[in-house]
């Protein structure tokens, strides 16, 4: 049962990214970029990741609380690889 319920949410992990998009991490693809980052004054930092990454996975927690952290000062920003 529990094999089940943790392959259950690795696959819907894989589906629906590390970020959500109500999270304090921008959410970034092609169809933002340029808006977003390219024709902002902010100053960003951008993770590219995939979301069956092992690194990435571990990073994600950070990245979102370094998101809150900063907010006002740096905008952070993940790119789903696999996809953009």
């Amino acid at each position: 049962m529990f094999r089940t319920i943790t392959t259950c949410f690795f696959l819907l992990e894989a589906v629906f990214g590390l970020y959500d998009a109500r999270g304090p991490v921008v959410i970034l693809n092609k169809d933002n970029w340029q808006q977003e980052v390219m024709k902002s004054d902010s100053l960003w930092l951008v993770e590219f990741y995939a979301p069956w990454c092992g690194h990435c996975k571990s990073l994600a927690p950070e990245w979102k609380k370094a998101a809150q952290e900063l907010k006002g000062v740096v905008k952070l920003g993940a790119v789903d690889m696999t996809t953009d």
